[in-house]
């Protein structure tokens, strides 16, 4: 996959981190690589997180 979107293997750790962006060329390149939608990049994440309450802990899920 690295070499259809022709970035380099610490340019992908970035990308994965968050410490590099992604540009809308590069998202263009992935998405017909994966073909799909480019929008498909783009659906929301879920977010999960622990609650701690008074019956234990729990797994809470936020729809973004």
């Amino acid at each position: 996959m690295l070499v259809n979107l022709l970035v380099t293997f610490q340019q992908m750790q970035k990308f994965e981190k968050g410490t590099n962006q992604v540009s809308s060329a590069k998202l263009k390149l992935l998405a017909d690589f994966l073909e799909v939608p480019v929008q498909d990049l783009y659906k929301p994440i879920k977010t999960y997180y622990r609650e701690i309450g008074d019956e234990g802990i729990s797994d809470v899920v936020l729809d973004n």
